[in-house]
């Protein structure tokens, strides 16, 4: 084709970024240039360029992709409740995601994370497209307060992740030792402990007590903060073991508690006398001559 010299050119920018012309139209070879700076948005940005007369001859688009500056934040993608059982897989999976000073996403970056509690398959993960990364957090076997933080090289502040770490399901059931001294008494005072199977104390659950020998109540407790559940014995009267039964419903988790009758007292024997043996002679006492 025939180049066409001093035909208007005009720019124009569909984005936050600015575009400015080296010339207005066309030099000698046809040609017109222009300055293009990108938006701060990364991702696919567009220019217009109008020559001639915009009624006969339409605009053309010129694409180009903006790229995501340096790592400048990592921030936690929030979820209603950071909750999970104790040895299990933290769900839903922490999410991550690393943003450029303009809040665009950064892919390719890695994270390194640092578990004070329990563990993660991969000690430094990379963002993904979306500048995101889903960790598998594995919480420790110790219910409580759990954390672990995460950080990005480039950027100042790291990450502070927590989770509350429940208790598993009931396993173990015991009963506390009473006080020395207290099992003649016609009233048991009695505690059984609850726990998961690390030995965390298992609240809010119901403890169903039971006694062929004699009575207790209340019947069903539910355990305390501490695990712990209480409850008024009566035992039967009867010569022998007396028996106390704590179970947890649906679980492996019973206690037995035995108590036994005491000893009947032994009357003590009057010495008696032996006929044939002679008393003890008394000392001789001898008088002061005067």
């Amino acid at each position: 084709g025939v180049a066409l010299a001093d035909v208007p050119v005009a720019w124009s920018v569909d984005d936050d970024g600015s575009i400015v012309a080296s010339e207005s139209r066309t030099d000698s070879l046809g040609e017109a240039r222009g300055r293009w700076t990108l938006g701060s948005r990364s991702g696919v940005q567009r220019a217009y360029v109008q020559v001639g007369n915009p009624r006969a001859v339409p605009r053309f688009v010129v694409r180009a992709t903006a790229q995501a500056g340096r790592a400048a934040t990592v921030t936690l993608v929030p979820v209603a409740k950071r909750e999970g059982s104790v040895s299990k897989v933290l769900k839903p999976l922490v999410e991550l995601q690393v943003l450029d000073r303009a809040k665009n996403p950064v892919p390719g970056v890695s994270v390194a994370l640092l578990p004070v509690h329990g563990s993660v398959d991969d000690s430094v993960q990379t963002t993904d497209s979306t500048g995101r990364v889903l960790i598998s957090w594995t919480l420790g076997r110790t219910a409580g307060l759990h954390r672990m933080s995460a950080r990005v090289e480039g950027v100042t502040r790291p990450v502070e992740i927590s989770a509350r770490a429940r208790p598993a399901a009931p396993a173990n059931l015991a009963f506390v030792e009473p006080k020395a001294g207290t099992g003649n008494r016609a009233v048991q005072s009695l505690d059984a402990d609850l726990t998961d199977a690390y030995g965390n104390p298992v609240a809010d659950q119901p403890v169903v007590f039971s006694s062929r020998s004699g009575s207790v109540s209340p019947a069903r407790v539910m355990t305390d903060a501490r695990g712990r559940a209480h409850t008024r014995w009566t035992p039967a009267s009867k010569v022998g073991e007396r028996t106390l039964v704590a179970a947890v419903k649906g679980t492996d988790a019973r206690a037995t508690f035995v108590l036994k009758s005491p000893e009947p007292a032994v009357p003590a024997r009057k010495a008696v006398a032996n006929p044939r043996e002679s008393p003890a002679k008394k000392p001789a006492v001898k008088r002061a001559s005067h």
